[in-house]
């Protein structure tokens, strides 16, 4: 009996574990999304939907954990009343924080003039390696309010690298045979 409840019981651990259940994938072609959050120490949820953004738009019902595959630059990216600051975490593996905010843009919901905004808006880019990537975010600071994030696929030049991993392995044989002879 004992056997049965922890033959049953170790699958189940093993699905728990094994990450969110309800990640919503999101594309890495640089859209952006949108997320909304309570005021400091909350976690991100799905977008506020209150006023959609502008140069370009975001998706505003894509629900966190955002996830992807494959290496990507994640930009996070602070709007409307450039007071919030964000801690990213990928796997619930702390990744790093965007920038400090300082209060006074005007850029609203515009994600363009944010972007060229560096001084008022809070901002973070983290290079993200191969694998696959689960995003959740928690505000540090700041009011309650909307924020974007993107994902850019990074390329990988794997031909490349095995053409010259094949190079210097056929230049060391070709030394080895000519320092033999």
């Amino acid at each position: 009996m004992k056997f049965a409840k922890l033959a049953l019981l170790v699958p189940a651990l093993m699905l728990l574990s094994s990450g969110p259940l309800f990640a919503s994938p999101i594309t890495t072609d640089g859209a952006w999304y949108e997320f909304g959050f309570a005021g400091p120490g909350s976690f991100a949820t799905v977008g506020t939907g209150t006023s959609a953004t502008t140069n370009p738009t975001s998706d505003q019902d894509v629900a966190p954990p955002w996830t992807f595959s494959g290496p990507a630059t994640l930009r996070v990216l602070d709007l409307f009343l450039s007071t919030d600051q964000f801690r990213i975490f990928d796997n619930a593996v702390l990744v790093g924080d965007t920038s400090l905010p300082v209060n006074g843009g005007g850029c609203f919901n515009d994600i363009g003039c944010a972007l060229a905004d560096s001084r008022h808006y809070s901002f973070g880019s983290f290079a993200l390696g191969a694998g696959s990537h689960s995003i959740t975010i928690q505000q540090l600071e700041g009011t309650q309010g909307a924020a974007v994030l993107s994902a850019m696929a990074e390329d990988v030049p794997e031909p490349a690298s095995m053409s010259l991993l094949s190079g210097a392995l056929l230049g060391l044989g070709l030394l080895r045979r000519y320092r033999r002879s």
